[in-house]
């Protein structure tokens, strides 16, 4: 087929049907051109057919969950019937009913065939023995009734007896019960005494335990209100302290921006701190040229200052507390004090300056215009810091003094409440006492009235037993007169039972030489075979007909004991029968015995369905692995690992095309891949994935794919073959049968 194509088909991959229309649309917009390169005056149209490609391949699949990674063999074996029954003569005799023929269905005890033998005695001795049955039935049917009348006139005899002590226990069971509600009544009415007076101690019990609750209700309603209001002082004196102290905190870190400036117009002057050595100022510079120690002085003071500062935020408290807070602001206010001393000497070592030529006394006059300005924003801060390190101590002394008087409040309440208590428990003492009183006396009538009923209750319960015993009594001597004249009865059905079975075995042995001249079938079935015809003579063994079941039909095969033992570590084996079907069969339970002639295993195993053109006696094969692998594999070359994930290909059943199946993989083993899901058993699975496309229509086992061109009314028009070569060197050893063909290239 494909040398009929030209050298560059043969070398063309396979266009997909959507490839084609695109191609065929693509070809049709093109219009003629004229040999200038010039489009021609006029472009004719032409209609297109778009055609469906319909791809037929043949290909190996593989059955899942029937394959194994390794070789199987097959075991011969028979397909017969479930059960066959060969009917022979018993007796010699002519063939006279034969209703049946080959093929027909019967019912269990239908009557397949009679024979006659006119000469035969069974049929006199037949007669004899029913009639010999029919007397002995008789005479032993007469026994049993004399026998039973006997018997029921000593049951009305005991039955009397036993209702006359019945009657007599009744008469004593009534005075027994009217005796029994007259204590009752007796005892039901001291209990209505007795709960009457426990009921009125009880109510004064309650009306005491009821002003008690009263009062203590008052109490604790006025211990609650002195609770609540200490709690609402509390909260407002807690809520001043904290604003206070939080107010304080602010200002001792509010205090070191207010006095940076004050610092950087000294540093200014003294450069102790480097960060204006930049700021050159010839009249600042002559500041303290006549007094050098006492500029040194103050240069010291300063730099010590400046540590100071610089250590400040390792002081700064890291859990405010009241006592942290107020050393955190005295140190504060310590430097505060420090740096206002150093402008005093600063104001004090200006104003000793000498004027120059540098240095006027105008500059002089301004730098301590300067100063004294500083000095007084520092004694504002100074000021504003003592004021709030003030009222923070007052504040503590006031809060004090709040919560000692807010727990005299509460305690003053407590006291009140605990003589509530004490002045109710009295009353309720006496009221419990009246209480205790009235239950005791109550429990003591009780007694007595219980005592009273449990006496009645003694004394008729003894009247009542010596009525049963002498109704027992009766029954018993009735129970013995019924069961000697029981055993007359059944001493005479014994012997007439024994002379009918004597009698009957006797009909039975006549009806045995009777019955062999009919043939009933034995169980339902199929009328495999006739050997006889009409009025044909027989004698005892002659094959009369052979009849099969009608149930499931089975598989029979001779195995080893090393197979028998294969076989029981399988679920089941894939069967193939004489058309060439194969059939999944559950392993049946196999005999461990063998024949010891064969050394075999017969083993039978049921059919789920019998095809119309497998008929019994015919050959099946039972495959059987070589080393019983795994169930869920197929061969690594039926998977297709995509970046959606692993796939293969199956064949739909309905329409025998290639479909993609989503699956998920476990172990390799060898060159098979366990399968965990998205397979069912039975599946048929493309076993070389890369040489079939899907949407291709699957015949069988091969390695030629045909593709043919429809139009529109489905008259095929072009037949082309795939690419294909005839190189057998270049065949893959995949295990393909050899067709001479392979594909160049897969999908």
């Amino acid at each position: 087929m494909s040398s009929s194509l030209p050298p560059f088909a043969r070398s063309l991959p396979r266009l997909s049907p959507l490839a084609l229309l695109l191609t065929v649309l693509l070809l049709t917009a093109c219009g003629p051109t004229e040999a200038d390169g010039t489009e021609a005056d006029q472009v004719t149209t032409t209609d297109t057919t778009v055609v469906e490609e319909v791809t037929t391949i043949d290909a190996d699949t593989i059955p899942f969950g029937q394959w194994s990674p390794d070789s199987t063999r097959s075991l011969s074996a028979t397909v017969s019937s479930a059960q066959d029954v060969t009917l022979s003569a018993e007796v010699s005799g002519r063939v006279e009913f034969l209703p049946i023929v080959p093929g027909q269905s019967v019912t269990q005890g239908q009557t397949l065939l009679e024979l006659s033998d006119r000469d035969n005695p069974a049929r006199v001795q037949y007669q004899s023995a029913l009639r010999s049955f029919d007397t002995t039935q008789i005479s032993a049917n007469q026994t049993i009734q004399s026998a039973e009348s006997s018997l029921a006139t000593v049951r009305t005899s005991a039955a009397n007896a036993v209702s006359s002590a019945q009657s007599q226990r009744d008469l004593i069971a009534t005075a027994a019960a009217n005796a029994r509600a007259s204590a009752q009544s007796q005892l039901q009415l001291s209990q209505t005494f007795a709960d009457n007076a426990i009921a009125s101690a009880q109510a004064n019990l309650d009306r005491a335990l009821a002003g008690k609750d009263t009062a203590i209700a008052q109490a604790q309603t006025a211990y609650q209100a002195a609770l609540d209001s200490a709690e609402a002082a509390r909260a407002a004196e807690q809520s001043t302290y904290d604003q206070t102290f939080a107010t304080l905190m602010t200002a001792a870190e509010t205090s070191r921006t207010s006095s940076g400036d004050a610092f950087a117009w000294l540093d200014r002057f003294l450069q102790v701190t480097g960060d204006y050595k930049y700021d050159i100022d010839p009249a600042r510079g002559q500041i303290g040229n006549n007094d050098v120690l006492g500029k040194n002085n103050l240069e010291q003071g300063l730099l010590a200052l400046s540590r100071q500062r610089a250590a400040a935020p390792s002081r700064r408290p890291t859990q405010l507390t009241e006592p942290s807070i107020i050393a955190y602001a005295q140190t504060e206010l310590t430097d505060l004090f420090t740096l206002r001393s150093l402008l005093s000497q600063m104001d004090s070592l200006i104003r000793r300056s000498q004027p120059g030529k540098v240095l006027s006394q105008a500059a002089i006059d301004g730098f301590t215009g300067e100063g004294q300005g500083y000095r007084a924003q520092i004694d504002g801060v100074i000021t504003g810091l003592e004021t709030q390190l003030r009222a923070a101590e007052t504040a503590r002394d006031r809060i004090t003094q709040s919560l000692t008087g807010i727990e005299a409040q509460i305690t003053q309440a407590k006291v009140a409440l605990d003589s509530a208590l004490l002045s109710t428990d009295t009353e309720i003492a006496a009221a419990q006492t009246a209480y205790d009183s009235a239950v005791a006396q109550a429990q003591s009538d009780l007694a007595a009235a219980q005592t009273a009923y449990d006496n009645t209750l003694t004394q008729t319960d003894s009247d009542l037993a010596s009525a049963d015993l002498a109704v027992q009594n009766a029954q018993a001597s009735a129970d013995t007169q019924v069961a000697q004249a029981e055993s007359s009865v059944d001493g005479a059905r014994a012997s007439a039972d024994l002379q009918l079975t004597q009698a009957s075995s006797q009909v039975e042995l006549a009806a045995i030489g009777q019955a062999d001249l009919q043939y009933v079938a034995p169980f339902a079935g199929v009328i495999s075979e006739v050997f006889v015809t009409d009025y044909q003579t027989v004698n005892p063994g002659t094959p009369l007909l052979q009849l099969s079941s009608d149930r499931t039909p089975k598989v029979e095969a001779l195995v080893t004991l090393a197979d028998a033992e294969l076989l029981a570590t399988l679920e089941g084996v894939d069967i193939e029968l004489a058309d060439g079907t194969v059939q999944f069969v559950p392993v049946p339970a196999i005999s461990p015995k063998a024949d010891p002639r064969t050394r075999r295993v017969t083993v039978e195993f049921d059919l789920p369905v019998l095809p119309e053109g497998v008929s019994l006696g015919s050959v099946a094969k039972v495959k059987l692995p070589v080393a019983g692998g795994k169930q869920t594999l197929i061969p690594l070359s039926a998977v297709s690992f995509e970046p959606s994930g692993p796939e293969v290909l199956i064949v739909d059943p309905s329409t025998s095309i290639a479909i993609r199946q989503p699956i998920q993989v476990g172990a390799v083993r060898g060159n098979a891949i366990e399968i965990l899901s998205g397979l069912t058993r039975g599946s048929r699975v493309i076993r070389y994935r890369q040489r079939v496309n899907a949407g291709d229509r699957i015949t069988s086992v091969g390695g030629v794919s045909l593709t043919t061109i429809s139009d529109e009314s489905g008259q095929p028009t072009t037949a082309v073959s795939s690419p294909m070569v005839a190189d057998p060197a270049a065949r893959p050893a995949t295990g393909v049968p050899d067709t001479g063909y392979v594909p160049l290239s897969a999908e």
